[in-house]
C-alpha cells in the first residue's frame, strides 16, 4: 500500500527557485515600505494635532496647509503601497 502526502502539505515542499526567492524579497520589501509609511503617517498626523493645539500664529494658515498637505501625501502613498501589497479590505 502506497502512502501519499496530503496535498495541503505539498505546497511547503516546492523546490525553491530564483523566482520564489525574488517574490519573497519583493513581498518583504513591500511590507517594510508599508510599515515605514505607516510610521510616517502617524508622525505627520501627530504633528498636525500638536500644531492645531498651539496658540495662533501670524502665518498659521500657511503652516497648517503645509502640514495638512504633507499628511495627505503620506496617506495617499500609504494607500497605494497597501494596494501593491494586496492588503485591501
Amino acid at each position: 500500500m502506497a502512502v501519499r502526502i496530503p496535498q495541503s502539505l505539498l505546497t511547503g515542499l516546492q523546490p525553491e527557485t530564483g523566482w520564489s526567492v525574488l517574490d519573497y524579497e519583493l513581498r518583504e520589501q513591500k511590507a517594510r515600505t508599508l510599515g515605514t509609511l505607516s510610521s510616517q503617517v502617524e508622525q505627520a498626523l501627530a504633528a498636525l494635532r500638536v500644531f492645531d493645539a498651539e496658540a495662533h500664529e501670524p502665518d498659521r494658515e500657511r503652516r497648517h496647509r503645509a502640514l495638512l498637505d504633507d499628511a495627505a501625501d503620506l496617506v495617499l502613498a500609504f494607500m497605494i503601497q497597501r494596494e501593491l501589497c494586496g492588503l485591501r479590505n
